[in-house]
């Protein structure tokens, strides 16, 4: 059903199409050798683009020292990339224009648009890309979306209405109702439309949340990033996705919390000129000093630790990792007078998921919660594999209360997860939800009588734990210690 669906939608005469300036423009590109003149030649050619194109480039977006008369001289001053991004850019609007139904198309060029601008800035201070490629990359992310408006109308507006404009979910609901996801069509769009192949991964993996395949590492990650970061940007609640966009910051590319507060806020500053540019419309500008003081303020409470190496990774799963790293994190804030939290997290009802799915599907579903704590924690403590079904999490210099912040979002962030169990060895026909509870206990030096040890800090989580379980699960229990009355 799926792949005669998937080759419908590839060979339909609906499907969305380059503009022949674009084309040609492609084309010349692949030529190593090419000149600009011949560049130059084509999209003058088209005259209105040829306009479009001069404005973009005399806008202060690229704040060029003196103004630049024409296509070549825009050639020579910017380079090649900017100018085709600048020219897929305007293809990609006159191609929106089509879209048809229940699409929202306001939804659809706000989360494009911050998520380019995003990428070029994260391009720019990391050097990991060319900030314009990483631009076009963002900014097609969603092609697969016009695709399957085009040809599928009624019935995926079916689907987007099921997520309810929630676009971390629609991949699942779309692989779950298609059997395939918009992020799958694009990619063999961008491929049907001989995009360059730096271009067409991160269409592919935008939604990837593990490590990028392929070539093109850095610029597929700059876009992965980009987008969580658009997401933040454009969400009323932005305390469940600001822990997962610092530490994916400093996963991916070690950015620091003053550099997330310069790309974020230089998005911000990007995505209202370059709407105007474009003339699309993107909804109401937010609130960039919000952004700012909600998303970090906790953040420059808590030193934020090294990315995980992946020597880490390959020793996750051993407990004995877990009671080395503890030891020494514990006996440093012991020695410092600084606060420790330990979060112990149990996937609920995780036996019987494996009982009624077998162990293939269950080791899936572990994967992905491990995968998820590491975004969700990675930046800012040591995650770990506990026990089977059982994950630890180490927070050096995190008080009670930011654990326990943490802790509800980490929780959050798995029960919104709808885990595709497709690609299982047992390749079941279906896609799992989970939930985890979670216990938090922590060490704080100033209380009148701390915790002494390890193993009493890992006992009150365990505790903790257990009454997240008696409570009904898939929630968050704190370890307080009682205080007497009187104490001070």
């Amino acid at each position: 059903m799926s792949a005669a669906t998937l080759a419908k939608i590839l060979d339909s005469p609906k499907l969305p199409t380059l503009p022949t300036v674009a084309v040609k423009l492609l084309d010349l590109t692949r030529d190593p050798d090419v000149e600009i003149g011949d560049i130059a030649l084509v999209v003058q050619y088209d005259q209105a683009l040829s306009a479009k194109v001069l404005t973009t480039i005399n806008s202060s977006y690229y704040a060029l020292a003196q103004p630049c008369p024409s296509i070549k001289r825009a050639l020579t001053y910017l380079g090649l990339s900017a100018v085709k991004a600048i020219v897929l850019g305007f293809s990609l609007v006159d191609m929106t224009r089509q879209c048809q139904g229940q699409f929202n198309l306001t939804d659809y060029w706000r989360r494009c648009m911050y998520s380019a601008a995003a990428a070029r800035r994260i391009a720019r201070i990391t050097g990991s890309c060319d900030p314009d490629e990483a631009f076009i990359a963002a900014l097609m992310q969603d092609i697969g979306m016009l695709a399957l408006n085009a040809v599928l109308g009624d019935e995926y507006d079916g689907v987007l209405a099921e997520v309810k404009g929630n676009h971390l979910m629609l991949p699942h609901c779309e692989t779950e109702r298609l059997g395939f996801n918009h992020a799958d069509v694009g990619g063999l769009l961008g491929e049907q439309w001989r995009l360059p192949e730096h271009l067409v991964d991160p269409i592919r993996q935008h939604h990837q949340r593990g490590s990028p395949q392929g070539r093109h590492k850095e610029l597929v990650n700059a876009v992965i990033l980009a987008y969580r970061m658009s997401n933040l940007i454009c969400a009323e609640n932005r305390k469940s996705l600001r822990d997962m966009v610092s530490a994916m910051s400093q996963m991916l590319f070690q950015i620091s919390p003053d550099q997330q507060r310069e790309i974020i806020e230089g998005t911000t500053e990007d995505v209202g000129e370059l709407s105007n540019l474009l003339n699309v419309q993107i909804g109401d500008p937010p609130d960039v000093e919000a952004i700012l003081s909600d998303t970090y303020e906790v953040l420059d409470s808590v030193e934020v630790a090294a990315a995980p190496t992946d020597e880490d990774h390959a020793r996750m799963d051993g407990p004995k990792h877990f009671d080395e790293r503890l030891a020494k994190l514990f006996a440093q804030a012991r020695g410092t007078d600084q606060c420790l939290s330990l979060i112990l997290i149990d996937l609920d009802r995780f036996q019987s998921l494996s009982k009624t799915l077998g162990s293939a599907a269950a080791d899936t579903v572990l994967d992905v919660a491990a995968n998820l704590l590491q975004v969700s924690f990675g930046g800012s403590g040591v995650v770990c594999r506990y026990r089977d079904e059982q994950f630890a999490v180490i927070l050096p210099d995190a008080p009670r209360e930011l654990a326990a912040r943490m802790a509800e979002r980490a929780r959050q962030q798995i029960e919104r997860e709808f885990i595709p169990l497709q690609d299982a060895p047992d390749n079941l026909d279906m896609v799992q939800q989970v939930t985890a509870s979670l216990g938090v206990a922590s060490l704080d030096p100033s209380e009148s009588a701390p915790i002494p040890t390890t193993k009493v800090l890992i006992q009150l989580a365990d505790r903790a734990l257990d009454a997240a379980k008696r409570a009904g699960r898939n929630r968050v229990r704190v370890f307080k210690p009682h205080v007497r009355r009187g104490a001070a």
